[in-house]
C-alpha cells in the first residue's frame, strides 16, 4: 500500500523485473513483451519501471504494444497472451504476476507455442499452479518466509514499545531458470 505510513517488509519487486527481463535480454531476446497487473497496485507498477528500465539499460526502446497490463487472474494472463500472438508475436514473455503467468502458460499451449523452445517465459513464481506446466521457466521466487519471519520480527518490537519512522525493508528474490521436466534435470540458480 503507498503511503501509509507503516513499517513494511516486501520482495523487491522492480529489481525482480528488472532481473528476469536482464535473464531474457542475455538469452538474445529483443522483443521482450511485459504483462502485469493493474497499474494502480504499486508492485505493478514497481515491476513495470524494473522491466522498462533493463530494457532502457540494454539500449532497447519499450514498444507499447508489448506491454499489457490487467487484472492479475489466469483468465486475463490467457486473454492477453492471446492477443499478443495475434498482434505481435514476442521472442520471450516477462511477467509479473504468478496468476497471469498461469493463463499465459495456457494460452501458449492452445497456440501450440512450446515453452521455452519457441517461446522463453520469465515469471514471478509463487504459486504451486506452475509446477502443472513445467516447461523452463525463468523464476523470480519471492522470499515469503523471510518476509513474514521478519514483519512478525517488526511488529512484536513495535508492540513492546519500539518508536521511531516506518522502515521499509526490500528483500531481494531468488532468480531461477528451471528446466522441462526429464530424469535428473536439475534447475540452475542464476
Amino acid at each position: 500500500l503507498d503511503d501509509v505510513g507503516a513499517d513494511s517488509v516486501r520482495a523487491d519487486s522492480r529489481g525482480g523485473a528488472a532481473a528476469l527481463t536482464e535473464q531474457l535480454l542475455a538469452l538474445g531476446h529483443r522483443r521482450v513483451a511485459y504483462l502485469g497487473g493493474l497499474p494502480t497496485i504499486s508492485p505493478t507498477r514497481d515491476c513495470l519501471a524494473g522491466y522498462e528500465g533493463a530494457m532502457a539499460q540494454a539500449g532497447i526502446p519499450v514498444e507499447p504494444t508489448l506491454v499489457r497490463l490487467g487484472r492479475a487472474t489466469p483468465e486475463v494472463g490467457q486473454a492477453l497472451t492471446a492477443r499478443l500472438l495475434e498482434l505481435e508475436r514476442p521472442e520471450a514473455l516477462c511477467i509479473g504476476n504468478s496468476r497471469l503467468a498461469v493463463g499465459a502458460l495456457h494460452a501458449l499451449a492452445e497456440a501450440g507455442v512450446r515453452v521455452p523452445e519457441e517461446m522463453t517465459v520469465a515469471t514471478f513464481y509463487d504459486i504451486a499452479a506452475l509446477d502443472a506446466y513445467s516447461p523452463g521457466l525463468i523464476t523470480a521466487v519471492q522470499p515469503a518466509y523471510e518476509i513474514g519471519r521478519l514483519g512478525a520480527r517488526r511488529l512484536l518490537q513495535r508492540i513492546g514499545g519500539l518508536t521511531g519512522p516506518p522502515d521499509d525493508l526490500l528483500l531481494p528474490n531468488t532468480i531461477t531458470r528451471r528446466v522441462p521436466h526429464r530424469p535428473g534435470a536439475v534447475a540452475a540458480a542464476g
